[in-house]
């Protein structure tokens, strides 16, 4: 009976240890994992836009399968610019982010003096515009921008629902990323300190942003991404 009472009062002794063990471990992984700052930066700025659709008049030569060579307008409507280069009508479509404003924020996560995890955000607008070259009796007239083309579309394709579909006249996009940075502290120089780094991030897809990038295809060029034609992401 008196072994029964010992084994019973060790087991309880081990217990109290063990809990008390567990207690301090979970003290101290709070005191080492605590953030200790959190600090909040914002900027903002011009940038100066870019293109990111730019497609060459059609080759002569080039053979080109049906209902290839189109380009989506920021409507919705796809344009079909034919299967050869138009005698009379539009080609070489480019589309064009012009400048404009930039807006970010950045939330930094020190778990140490130097060590924080970084999240951030931007938010950008400007407007977005369609030029193509206007083609009469198979010579190159002009090249055509923005809001002037709704005036040649339905006299060259007989169609109104493209008129409007030439410019996005409200651009945005999102982005967003995840960064590990080190502020190298010891490397500081007037007043300047460098921090080393890695992280990811890229564009959000949210309801309004990256409006107007569509897909134009045209089988026989050079540009793009090759894969049994020519993918130009628009």
């Amino acid at each position: 009976m008196k072994s029964k009472s010992s084994l019973v009062l060790m087991i309880a002794v081990l217990l109290a240890l063990g809990t008390v063990g567990a207690l301090a471990q979970d003290e101290v992984d709070e005191l080492t994992s605590r953030v200790k700052t959190i600090s909040i930066s914002f900027s903002g700025g011009h940038y100066s836009g870019t293109t990111f659709l730019d497609l060459p008049v059609v080759d002569q030569r080039a053979q080109l399968a049906d209902g290839s060579n189109h380009v989506t307008l920021f409507n919705g409507e796809s344009l079909d610019l034919g299967d050869s280069r138009p005698e009379n009508g539009f080609d070489a479509p480019a589309k064009e982010i012009e400048p404009g404003e930039f807006y970010g924020m950045n939330i930094s996560f020190y778990l140490s003096d130097s060590f924080h995890i970084d999240l951030n955000a931007s938010y950008s607008r400007s407007r977005a515009t369609l030029a193509m070259d206007r083609f009469e009796d198979n010579v190159f007239i002009e090249r055509v921008y923005g809001e002037d083309l709704d005036s040649w579309y339905e006299g060259f394709y007989g169609q109104t629902t493209y008129s409007g579909g030439s410019v996005d006249p409200s651009f945005k996009s999102y982005m967003g990323g995840i960064s590990v940075s080190y502020d190298a502290d010891t490397l500081k120089l007037f007043g300047l300190t460098p921090y080393f780094g890695m992280g990811f991030g890229g564009p959000l897809p949210m309801g309004g942003g990256m409006s107007g990038f569509r897909s134009s295809s045209r089988s026989g060029g050079s540009s793009g991404v090759m894969m049994g034609g020519r993918q130009a992401a628009c």
